[in-house]
């Protein structure tokens, strides 16, 4: 996750024509204003240049959303005219007619960058000019959230008295900040994601997998992402289980031998709760990654080719977000609902908790069904100090 973050925005590069230090800006840039709408800039850096897709969203969810595809070159700090086509969602936005003018097709780009801030100025075909300011998302920074200090013990007790299903957890090695493996690898541009690695991945993976999966339909769609998100691949989607035990076991599965042998108090490892009806009744699931709207949804998908998913209760967080702790926190405060919160236990309790996770039924040989799994299985029975 540190690497992420350097490889983020702190490795500098000389403007050729100031030859100041210009930070890199992959990664996700927004702007939010009440009752406008938002802008979200999602970059990926692609050797020498930015791929970028910039989408505005309206308040109004009948209105037009536009989206914008374009390339910049790495180490400028201010690009002129860059001209780029708008594409338009009409989903739900009702017909033109002639008296309602030109439709904007274009638009000519300026944008000034900052370290944290790009200024941003556009003129369109139709002759309409605006500004915004976008700010660098927070997703790179530590987790603003404060986790209940406890011990593994008092932890038991404590959600012995949460009502099962209504629920959800996620087990981390560290206090990390909630963001998807496909953000914290510092790329944004979801729409470059879906038509280039998922396409990739679908041609690669069909040859080893019995079921063809159709990535028009949306329940396979979804039941691909959530495969190759299993085995590995950084992907929009975030992991939760409803099983508080199962993400305890997520949290200490890779804590080293070298912290529990520190037995630091500090050296905590952390389990997310989420209130999933309060989740659901503030942020209703949207299906779509891209297209709609900055969100963040619950969704559950079929179990094809994914032997994981039921032992592992699965439940997936999908969003274009890159600070999702950040959007839940925010959420939760504005409707007054208590929505997200954390349990934070010592890294050194490994030893006793996998014994206990063991005696439940819960390791590696019943999480990860396969060969994998049943070796991971007997080497932590085996070989405990490693």
């Amino acid at each position: 996750m540190l690497r992420s973050v350097s490889y983020s925005f702190g490795i500098l590069n000389m403007d050729s024509e100031s030859q100041l230090p210009v930070p890199l800006i992959n990664g996700q840039w927004l702007w939010i204003k009440e009752g406008a709408g938002s802008i979200s800039l999602d970059i990926d850096l692609v050797g020498s240049d930015y791929v970028c897709v910039a989408h505005f969203f309206p308040t109004d969810a009948t209105g037009p959303k536009y989206q914008c595809n374009f390339s910049l070159p790495v180490g400028k700090k201010e690009y002129k005219n860059v001209v780029t086509p708008i594409t338009i969602s009409h989903a739900g936005f009702r017909p033109r007619n002639e008296s309602d003018g030109p439709l904007t097709t274009q638009i000519d780009l300026d944008l000034n960058v900052e370290r944290d801030v790009i200024e941003a100025r556009w003129r369109s075909n139709t002759g309409e000019e605006s500004s915004c300011s976008l700010s660098r998302s927070s997703g790179h920074l530590p987790s603003e959230l404060t986790g209940a200090r406890t011990e593994w013990k008092e932890f038991k007790e404590q959600i012995e008295f949460l009502d099962h299903g209504r629920y959800i957890f996620r087990g981390q090695q560290k206090p990390w900040r909630l963001r998807t493996t496909f953000h914290r690898s510092g790329r944004a541009n979801i729409p470059r994601f879906m038509k280039e690695d998922v396409q990739t991945l679908h041609r690669r993976i069909s040859g080893r997998t019995r079921h063809h999966f159709n990535l028009m339909d949306g329940d396979q769609q979804g039941a691909f992402y959530n495969l190759i998100q299993h085995h590995g691949y950084p992907t929009p989607l975030l992991d939760w289980t409803y099983s508080p035990f199962v993400a305890a076991f997520f949290a200490y599965r890779g804590v080293s031998r070298e912290q529990i042998a520190a037995s630091d108090p500090n050296d905590r490892v952390r389990i997310y709760v989420i209130d999933k009806q309060a989740c659901q009744r503030v942020l209703p699931p949207i299906v779509h990654l891209v297209g709609q709207c900055l969100h963040f949804s619950l969704l559950e998908f079929i179990a094809v080719e994914n032997p994981r998913l039921i032992p592992q209760q699965s439940i997936s967080g999908v969003s274009n977000i890159d600070d999702i702790e950040g959007y839940l926190l925010s959420a939760a405060a504005l409707h007054e609902e208590r929505m997200l919160w954390a349990y934070d236990l010592p890294a050194a309790a490994r030893p006793r908790v996998m014994k206990d996770l063991n005696m439940m039924g819960i390791n590696a040989g019943s999480l990860f069904p396969g060969l994998d799994g049943t070796c991971e299985e007997l080497r932590e029975r085996m070989f405990p100090n490693l």
